[in-house]
């Protein structure tokens, strides 16, 4: 039973998260962050969450791939990073990635 179980978590997916915008962040303007990802096993995951991080400080009520800023304040400015956790109900196992995006913001 170890022999099987030692070989089925040795080959146990890697997941790889990327956090991106496709505009430059200004003072005063609106401004998103997607969290994507994907793993090395394309059947693994049956689910996943998100949790974003500023500053390594968790932001609360943030449970989705979407970081959205209606207005953004010089104070926003710096590291954010989404953790995804992935689940994979077959074999009870989850996987955890995180992926990090700076924020520079230039003047209006």
């Amino acid at each position: 039973m170890f022999v099987i179980l030692n070989k089925i978590l040795s080959g146990l997916p890697t997941i790889e998260v990327d956090v991106t915008s496709n505009i430059q962040p200004s003072i005063g303007s609106s401004y998103h962050l997607i969290c994507s990802h994907r793993t090395s096993d394309a059947n693994f995951v049956l689910s996943a969450t998100f949790q974003w991080y500023f500053k390594e400080i968790l932001l609360p009520d943030t449970s989705s791939p979407l970081l959205h800023f209606s207005i953004l304040s010089l104070s926003d400015a710096g590291n954010y990073t989404c953790e995804v956790t992935a689940t994979s109900s077959l074999l009870g196992i989850l996987i955890n990635g995180t992926g990090s995006h700076l924020v520079r913001l230039q003047g209006k």
